[in-house]
């Protein structure tokens, strides 16, 4: 996904989850322990408590002096406790990058938290474990303890979204299954705090198998410090980990949508449980779609379990006996609602990003990535059109099905006024869907112009139509273009089409397999944007929004990503592929083309190198520091907000960038001599071909075509060059020093040397040097093997004088760099 800014919220978990329907209130309220744990509170059952510890992998709560009160009991089952009175939590990740990350708001590798409150909950061993080292003593618990006890739920279920009820029941209705362990932790330092320990991952909707982690939901700290799997595991265990409840397999969705963007939709769900003893299976849904009935396979109803629409998007059904392991079971869901598809100005409607991976029961853990086959039958007002992923067949003039012959990790669509232009090339068909009505967001701006020139303001601004069906043709065409540069540089696209459609939002695009929504200003030419208030620089993002999101259907769909650690291969991959558009397609110009393609790659430069206002408090930071890139979608927290885009995107792009120069033809031209490079993604993804891959499995590829001069190590592995720039947070210095000085016979002597600085005394880079003729044409002299922070020096008799020495030409290595000439 491209935006021109991009903000993320990491959720932890599950919403909590209420009874919602009467028409099947009985149901839910017939099952005794979802009530009593929507009961739950402090019971009479309570201990002094001096000096116990409490250790969970590498967490450790040391109750000093307090009270411990336990939660009432719930189908026999003591699940939790709230502390008062004063303790201490330490917590040391065995990671460095981990240690790292966590310095940034513990102000160094260990957090040491002095607290005066801590609220547990368990379905492990913790309460025995507990009572085994108390006195327990019988008495009611003070009103102000139940008034905290009510206020830390409110702030759970409404703040938080956590289903702690649901998490809870689906281990009670599993009692073989190992348990988890959560602490809420109010510091006297952090107030806000949560270390759990969770075989199903401490946040599983990253997606995420880690089991141990440390989050902060204080506004300015908001994020995950810590996350990390278990001491108990080995790496390689840890790297293989699934903890998925189940597989999806296959939808079967019949929507109607009315012109008010109310859906109703019947929901066939097809899914493989992977773990045993599961009764309670859980899916994500969004919170303004209501679920009215559900039933299994026989349409026999089953009692279903939905979160309230402030409390989040959790929906769940609760089966009467254990699933087996690997049989496939279906599930019948009636929903309807409006929110999800949001009215924005005459025929132009919006599928809301929030809604894109939750309008139908999805996977709570994987709420993007667990693939499935879809089959998507949409009924709609007859002068409305519209666009899905899968392919088309029309059935009635007001219902088309749309079919994915492949599974995908995700199903949209878009609806409105649209018109449609396409094109057919060796098979592969394109599509245009533009509105001629302007969204309400122009017709905003177009009100306020009026009402400001009929009080005398004179604008000089086009005010007549804003509609963006004028550049439709030339989206028609970038696309094509893209598309081949894509298919000759990643191998072809199995999906046979691809459309491109408006959405009425102004700075963020959006790709979905076959289906492309981009914003509304993609479609403006530079007048029209300038009347909205957009600056000139906007075009940076316009530029290459469209070719970002096109080669989304390579990375992020036709391959994905492992987890979040790996997510860097989607988005970094993708905003390379847009700077290959850039140089092969962007201008008819050569040089311009080549001035567009440098211009991108220094701006990517200055996005991650230079100080930046982030965070909540907008504090100036370099991104590069803040992480390395396999810290994916956690590098935005409220300390670090906006460094996310700054360097999953950017330095994303720039490691396949790099390796690209690594891996070209030194003697053939720029945008020549690419065959290495092509090969190894062209077996990248046609080995993970509609499945996912880690960084690893990119790793072991790359190090199949690495050239004898990437050999830095002698062992025939880049750990080195994924050391350092993905797992990795240095940034290079160079200095380049040269002369030159006439020699007998017309020549030139070359005297140079490059220096490195600023890193580990272990990074070693691969530093090209080149020499520019005055005339155009850069011809690379050599490159330079350096090691830490040290310096390499040469000197060579050249045939014709450069008009200057070049290091990095082409942005060849991520860093910063001077230049000198000496007399």
């Amino acid at each position: 996904m491209r935006r021109a800014t991009l903000f993320f919220c990491a959720l932890l978990a599950l919403p909590t989850l209420l009874p919602m329907r009467p028409a099947q209130e009985s149901l839910v309220a017939s099952d005794p322990v979802f009530l009593a744990l929507r009961q739950i509170r402090p019971s009479e059952e309570h201990a002094a408590v001096e000096h116990l510890e409490l250790r969970r992998d590498a967490g450790q709560l040391t109750f000093h002096r307090g009270t411990l009160y336990f939660l009432t009991p719930v189908n026999g089952r003591v699940l939790g406790a709230v502390f008062l009175g004063e303790g201490t939590f330490t917590l040391s990740p065995p990671h460095e990058v981990e240690r790292q990350f966590l310095a940034h708001f513990a102000g160094q590798g260990e957090l040491r938290e002095t607290f005066e409150e801590a609220i547990l909950y368990f379905t492990d061993r913790t309460y025995e474990e507990l009572r085994e080292q108390l006195s327990i003593v019988q008495a009611p618990p003070a009103k102000p303890i139940l008034d905290r006890f009510r206020e830390h739920q409110r702030v759970v279920r409404r703040r938080l979204k956590q289903g702690l009820e649901f998490r809870l029941l689906a281990d009670l209705y599993a009692p073989h299954r190992e348990g988890f362990f959560l602490a809420f932790l109010k510091g006297k330092m952090h107030p806000k705090l949560v270390f759990g320990v969770d075989p199903l991952g401490f946040a599983p909707s990253l997606p995420s198998a880690e089991e141990v982690g440390l989050a902060s939901y204080e506004e300015t700290t908001e994020g995950i410090w810590a996350l990390f799997h278990r001491a108990a595991e080995s790496a390689a265990d840890a790297e293989a980990e699934d903890h998925r409840e189940y597989d999806l397999t296959r939808y079967r969705l019949q929507v109607r949508l009315d012109r008010g963007g109310r859906l109703t939709v019947t929901a066939e769900v097809t899914f493989v449980p992977r773990q045993p003893h599961l009764r309670v299976i859980r899916f994500a849904l969004f919170p303004m779609l209501r679920v009215e009935h559900a039933w299994d396979a026989q349409r026999r109803p089953l009692p279903f379990l939905q979160a309230d629409e402030e409390e989040g998007d959790a929906l769940a059904v609760i089966f009467p006996d254990p699933l087996p392991v690997g049989v496939p079971r279906t599930v019948i869901f009636d929903y309807s609602g409006s929110g999800a598809v949001r009215l924005s100005g005459p025929g132009n409607y919006i599928l809301v990003p929030e809604a894109r991976a939750t309008w139908y029961p999805n996977n709570w853990q994987m709420p993007f990535g667990d693939r499935a086959i879809f089959e998507v039958a949409f009924t709609i007002p007859r002068d409305l059109t519209i666009v899905a992923t899968g392919r088309r067949h029309d059935l009635t003039p007001e219902t088309s099905l749309w079919t994915s012959e492949w599974p995908t990790a995700v199903a949209g669509f878009n609806v409105g006024l649209f018109r449609a232009r396409q094109r057919t090339e060796d098979d592969f068909t394109i599509e245009v869907y533009t509105n001629p009505t302007e969204p309400d967001e122009i017709r905003r701006v177009q009100l306020l112009a009026e009402r400001l020139e009929q009080q005398g303001v004179r604008l000089e601004l086009p005010l007549g139509s804003l509609t963006t069906s004028g550049l439709a043709e030339s989206t028609l065409a970038e696309a094509a273009n893209a598309l081949r540069i894509f298919a000759r540089y990643f191998g072809p696209n199995p999906y046979g089409r691809l459309a491109l459609s408006q959405q009425p939002a102004a700075f963020f695009g959006q790709s979905w397999p076959m289906l492309v929504y981009l914003p509304y200003t993609a479609f403006l030419d530079g007048t029209q944007r300038r009347a909205l208030g957009l600056p000139v620089r906007f075009s940076e993002f316009t530029d290459v929004v469209g070719a970002h999101e096109i080669a989304h259907q390579w990375w992020g769909h036709i391959v994905s990503w492992t987890t979040y650690r790996d997510q860097w291969m989607s988005e970094g991959f993708s905003d390379f592929a847009a700077a290959l558009y850039l140089q092969f397609a962007f201008h008819a110009d050569p040089e311009r083309r080549l001035r567009r393609f440098l211009d991108f790659w220094r701006s990517q430069r200055e996005l991650i190198t230079q100080k930046a206002l982030l965070g909540v408090n907008r504090r100036h930071l370099e991104p590069y520091r803040i992480g390395p890139l396999i810290l994916g979608a956690r590098l935005n927290t409220g300390r670090t907000s906006g460094a996310y885009e700054r360097l999953v995107y950017a330095k994303g792009a720039f490691v396949l960038h790099m390796l690209r120069m690594m891996l070209r033809d030194p003697r053939a031209p720029l945008g020549q001599g690419d065959d290495r490079f092509i090969a190894l993604m062209h077996e990248f993804t046609r080995t993970y071909a509609h499945r996912a891959a880690s960084t690893r499995d990119f790793q072991r590829l790359v190090e199949k075509y690495m050239t004898p001069e990437m050999d830095l190590d002698g062992n025939r592995s880049l750990d080195w060059f994924f050391r350092q720039w993905v797992y990795g947070t240095a940034l290079p210095h160079y200095t380049l020093q040269y002369r030159l000085r006439p020699a007998p016979d017309g020549r030139h002597h070359l005297w140079l040397k490059i220096t490195q600085s600023r890193v580990p005394e272990d990074f070693q880079m691969l530093v090209p040097v080149y020499l520019d003729d005055g005339r155009g044409k850069l011809t690379r002299l050599g490159v330079a093997t350096l090691r830490g922070n040290g310096a390499a020096e040469t000197e060579v008799t050249l045939a014709a004088r450069p008009e200057r020495v070049l290091l990095n030409a082409f942005e060849d290595v991520l860093c910063t760099k001077e230049e000198k000439v000496l007399k």
